[in-house]
């Protein structure tokens, strides 16, 4: 499976998954912490899932006619770009002093739609790049790295939010984001589609 690692734009889309999953870690944790701290609710700690998680409901049945008209790549970057920007956004708004709830519940929807988005477009990303018998186990990967990218978001955010706030923690996941975009801007150029072979 690691021969796979050889081929640059393996290691291009493992690496963007990577490093954008273990930002968004760090930022799901965190935000949960604040609202937490600021409103010692659990109700209010499930309003926020709830606001990441049940809009993208309504976007799936149109996600799969996005993905196959346009171009992958682009689609991965201006979702993570968005996502980007309304976390530098939140991120601005905690470093100064100016956060409210609403900008974190907000933030969430925004993160949650784009999410909900970016998974099955990944999915048909990699289909259009990998060879037939790398498939396999490059999406083995892809999910390894996400998950990797998680956990050890896990591992770090306690000590991260801590040190640097609620701030600190969003910047370094606006900055995921934009590694993530540059790293898909060096894959490839222009659109690619997967073809059925013909038996």
């Amino acid at each position: 499976m690691l021969h796979l690692l050889q081929r640059r734009p393996y290691r291009l889309i493992l690496s963007a998954n990577f490093i954008s999953l273990f930002g968004s870690g760090l930022n799901h944790a965190s935000i949960i912490w604040f609202v937490l701290d600021r409103t010692h609710s659990e109700k209010s700690v499930a309003l926020l899932v709830s606001t990441i998680t049940l809009p993208s409901l309504f976007l799936l049945p149109l996600s799969g006619v996005l993905i196959d008209r346009l171009d992958r790549r682009y689609i991965t970057m201006v979702l993570d770009g968005a996502r980007g920007l309304a976390v530098m956004c939140v991120a601005i708004l905690a470093l100064s002093g100016h956060i409210a709830l609403w900008h974190v519940y907000a933030m969430g929807v925004v993160l949650g739609l784009g999410a909900f988005m970016f998974w099955p477009n990944m999915a048909a990303l990699t289909q259009e790049l990998v060879e037939p018998a790398d498939m396999v186990p490059l999406n083995a990967l892809v999910t390894s790295t996400a998950q990797g990218g998680w956990m050890i978001a896990g591992a770090a955010v306690g000590f991260l939010y801590q040190r640097i706030g609620l701030g600190g923690v969003l910047f370094l996941d606006a900055s995921t984001y934009v590694i993530s975009v540059l790293l898909m801007l060096q894959l490839r150029k222009g659109k690619h589609l997967v073809h059925e072979e013909t038996v």
